[in-house]
């Protein structure tokens, strides 16, 4: 059943971020990369994860994937804070606020969305998997910013 959950919502948030638009006419190459890189990763490592037999597997293959995306944010962050620098340097503290509120944001809706399962042995994995997906449909926004005029 916690597979079937699982699924249904990776699926949900891979549907959210191919909705979104991931191909720019000309968008900053550093941060492009990394947000084609986290697209692919994160195929590659639900495969992994589906085919994870038991809870421990489970929770290290979510914990992987947390991990990584986090590093993709990481990547994206300071991409566009160097942009910022260079071409718009008004926008950075806006968009420090902006993360730090999101962060805070996504901290919330991630410990909302566990409530139920706070206790349990599938927690863990349901956590990692919400916070690997606040941070999917966050690097989706960032990506939709740069394609905006």
């Amino acid at each position: 059943m916690i597979r079937f959950f699982l699924r249904a919502l990776v699926l949900l948030a891979l549907t959210g971020l191919n909705a979104c638009a991931l191909a720019s006419p000309e968008p900053d190459d550093s941060l492009a990369s990394a947000l084609e890189g986290f697209h692919e990763s994160i195929e590659d490592r639900l495969t992994n994860c589906f085919d994870a037999q038991t809870l421990p597997d489970m929770n290290q293959c979510r914990n992987e994937g947390e991990r990584r995306a986090e590093t993709y944010m990481r990547e994206a962050e300071a991409s566009l804070k160097t942009n910022f620098k260079v071409g718009e340097p008004k926008l950075l503290p806006l968009f420090e606020r902006a993360q730090r509120a999101w962060l805070e944001q996504a901290k919330a809706e991630c410990e909302y969305e566990t409530y139920y399962s706070l206790g349990t042995e599938a927690y863990d994995a349901e956590m990692s998997l919400c916070r690997e997906r606040q941070y999917l449909s966050r690097l989706a926004y960032l990506r939709s910013q740069l394609d905006a005029p």
